[in-house]
């Protein structure tokens, strides 16, 4: 059975409400008028589509790691899917003003069987699971949230790149075969390990997840190089 990552969960629950919120608060900020959804009849459903993430939220709730008080008090009646796909996805949005999705993939058939529709939040940055053409023509929000994560993708990159660059995997499974307890010196050193202190760090992409490498590989040391855009002149820093 896999481990529950509460911290992961409880983070998309909170772009989900946060993100919700915001587009109730501001009807323009995604370009599209929202001013009625406060008025929308409380019949109405509310969905939350997170793939296997809905039961692991649900279940969450109930064992007391999560409140979703806050999305709770926002609107009414939301119902909480585990597993959505093409089987059931339609029979579960046809009634929805609003669907909260991270994973759930969302295209011109689902839109069209969903006439209330007024708004998809994606508790995620990317939307490549909405078919966003589809959206415009049905006259469907869609919005995302950016910089969500930045401090758990930024830790990714480096948990990545020192253990590529201390051979983590190679000594791992050399202490597991019993190479560490038979070597005739102090330690092992069968495997080269490198420093990433004086190493050169190309990013491609200077938004809010490279400007956060970036910081993090000054810190260690690391000459960082910025691509710059195609066609554009080189701006200070890269």
């Amino acid at each position: 059975m896999k481990s529950q990552d509460t911290t992961s969960t409880n983070t998309k629950a909170s772009i989900a409400t946060s993100t919700l919120v915001h587009a109730l608060d501001n009807p323009l900020a995604f370009g599209h008028p929202l001013q009625n959804l406060r008025l929308i009849e409380t019949h109405i459903s509310w969905i939350i589509l997170t793939g296997s993430y809905a039961y692991k939220i649900k279940k969450a709730v109930n064992l007391g790691f999560l409140d979703f008080s806050t999305l709770e008090s926002v609107l009414p009646n939301w119902n909480f899917y585990a597993l959505s796909n093409n089987t059931n996805l339609k029979q579960r949005i046809a009634d929805a003003s609003i669907i909260i999705s991270n994973k759930v993939s969302i295209d011109e058939a689902a839109f069209a069987a969903a006439p209330n529709l007024k708004l998809v939040c994606v508790a995620a940055t990317g939307t490549n699971n909405i078919n966003i053409e589809a959206a415009n023509h049905h006259g469907v929000v869609v919005c995302n949230v950016r910089g969500y994560a930045t401090a758990s993708v930024t830790q990714h990159v480096f948990t990545v790149m020192l253990a590529l660059m201390t051979q983590l995997g190679k000594y791992r499974r050399a202490v597991k075969k019993g190479d560490w307890q038979q070597s005739p010196h102090f330690s092992l050193l069968d495997y080269p390990i490198h420093e990433i202190a004086g190493k050169t760090l190309g990013i491609i992409g200077y938004g809010e997840l490279g400007q956060a490498v970036a910081r993090i590989g000054e810190a260690f040391g690391m000459n960082v190089l910025v691509a710059e855009q195609a066609g554009r002149s080189p701006r200070p820093g890269r």
